[in-house]
């Protein structure tokens, strides 16, 4: 499971829940053009459970997903 939260300039919250272990690359990047690019929204992307992944913002998730990928 892991979870999106994405906060807006005027201080709005959005939270996006996948029941996937892990959010694959396409729906990184559908989430961060629809939700968090064009907004000024800042996105965190966290994988549970908390206690064993620390939460990263979702543009450093899309460039390890990127690096997985190129592998």
């Amino acid at each position: 499971m892991w979870k999106l939260f994405i906060e807006y300039s005027d201080r709005s919250k959005c939270t996006i829940t996948g029941k996937q272990p892990d959010i694959s690359l396409e729906l990184a990047w559908k989430c961060k053009m629809q939700y968090a690019n064009g907004t000024g929204g800042k996105a965190t992307y966290q994988r549970y459970p908390k206690s064993k992944y620390q939460a990263v913002s979702l543009d450093e998730k899309i460039e390890k997903l990127e690096e997985e990928g190129a592998e």
